[in-house]
């Protein structure tokens, strides 16, 4: 699973984004498989400025659209590759997805802020911009300040469903529990549940976003290891 705000932890200012992405844009969205420059291929390039189109309307000022440069984060790093990985997995085992959407008093944002040279001008601005990475630690280990009583409900809802999964192997075990059906995903009916103080079950994560990294980024992704693996084989079976 993942948090819906998880590009929170690497927010640059606009010169050291706009640096990093003319050197090696297609290798800091991931849409190339080779960090070198020489490396990367006009088809790279290309879905890489597709990309920067689409979630920040081609600007390289990251707090000309904060959302969308988090976005862009979130499902370069955290999102696409979990809903390939669950994709790919939940046929061969029970999966549970889930989106951590609960916006709680606390959040490692204004540290991450701090570590990446963020001003505390620019960084007020970012306050609506949580859940971000880890914050979902808080409501299993109450790691930084005392929870106040609304948090405390929210770390009940987790732990509950987290040690039901440890000691049963599900995350539902008890209807006296009084949490909704944790539903297992599979790649038809790719369901997740909205983590949040009134957990629900919902399909298609982001579906739009998901949609363009599929089309842009997996699928090419997938045509290619089957022809590598179909020369291969021809190689060793030739007709």
């Amino acid at each position: 699973g993942t948090l819906e705000k998880e590009g929170g932890l690497m927010v640059q200012t606009e010169a050291e984004f706009s640096r990093n992405w003319q050197k090696r844009g297609p290798a800091m969205i991931a849409v190339s498989g080779s960090q070198h420059t020489n490396e990367f291929s006009p088809t790279d390039k290309a879905v890489a400025n597709i990309m920067l189109k689409y979630y920040m309307a081609g600007s390289l000022d990251p707090f000309s659209n904060m959302g969308g440069f988090i976005n862009m984060i979130t499902d370069t790093y955290f999102l696409s590759p979990d809903q390939k990985v669950s994709e790919l997995m939940s046929p061969h085992v029970h999966l549970y997805n889930f989106q951590f959407s609960y916006k709680g008093p606390q959040s490692f944002l204004p540290l991450f802020l701090s570590m990446n040279n963020i001003t505390e001008e620019k960084a007020a601005s970012l306050a609506g911009q949580t859940p971000t990475h880890a914050d979902d630690l808080i409501y299993l280990f109450n790691i930084l300040e005392e929870r106040n009583e609304e948090e405390e409900a929210m770390s009940a809802v987790m732990t509950k469903y987290w040690s039901n999964f440890a000691k049963y192997g599900v995350p539902n075990h008890l209807i006296e529990d009084n949490l909704p059906i944790w539903k297992t995903y599979n790649p038809t009916n790719k369901v997740y549940l909205d983590l949040n103080l009134e957990p629900s079950m919902k399909k298609n994560v982001e579906f739009e976003r998901m949609l363009l990294w599929d089309n842009l980024v997996w699928k090419p992704r997938e045509r290619a290891l089957d022809r590598k693996l179909m020369d291969s084989l021809n190689a060793f079976y030739p007709l």
